[in-house]
């Protein structure tokens, strides 16, 4: 039996992204979601967006990164936040990150609902991610009967929400 080490995990250190840190979001990124489709033209786009922020954990070497998006709903016209992507480096899975990443993008969330109008964090996941739905139910988010689409790839987008307010 051939055993995996792992290596020894630092506490989350979680800031706001820099453009220096683009090249590293967007490298990830394209990597974690290739299954999904050809993310190395999304991510550069959802960047330039002025609503769209960015956070990494970086206790040294970066490890991995949540992006959220905060528009106005055309439909319902609520205010609401998107998170559109959240990764973790392989090497760095399973010792909580992506949780860390997860609780950091409802803290910013929530704190901004204060602020304003804020109603609701949405997001969407691929039908068979199980584990990340898995881990989005455990922070409070409930699946939405919609059909929000497919991802490039086929795979049907699951849209979750967890209220604000």
């Amino acid at each position: 039996m051939v055993s995996v080490l792992r290596p020894a995990i630092a506490p989350p250190t979680i800031r706001r992204a820099t453009p220096l840190d683009h090249a590293w979001i967007i490298d990830l990124g394209s990597r974690a979601f290739a299954d999904l489709g050809d993310y190395r033209e999304v991510l550069p786009a959802w960047l330039r967006q002025a609503n769209v922020a960015a956070w990494i954990d970086d206790p040294g070497p970066r490890r991995g990164f949540t992006m959220l998006a905060f528009y106005r709903d055309d439909f319902s016209g609520d205010h609401v936040a998107d998170l559109l992507a959240i990764s973790v480096e392989p090497v760095w899975r399973r010792h909580g990150l992506g949780r860390a990443l997860l609780d950091h993008a409802l803290h910013v969330s929530r704190a901004t609902a204060k602020a304003g109008r804020l109603t609701e964090l949405r997001l969407c996941v691929a039908e068979h991610n199980h584990r990340a739905q898995r881990m989005y139910e455990r922070a409070g988010f409930t699946p939405v009967a919609l059909d929000v689409g497919r991802y490039g790839t086929g795979q049907r987008a699951i849209r979750m929400t967890v209220p604000l307010r």
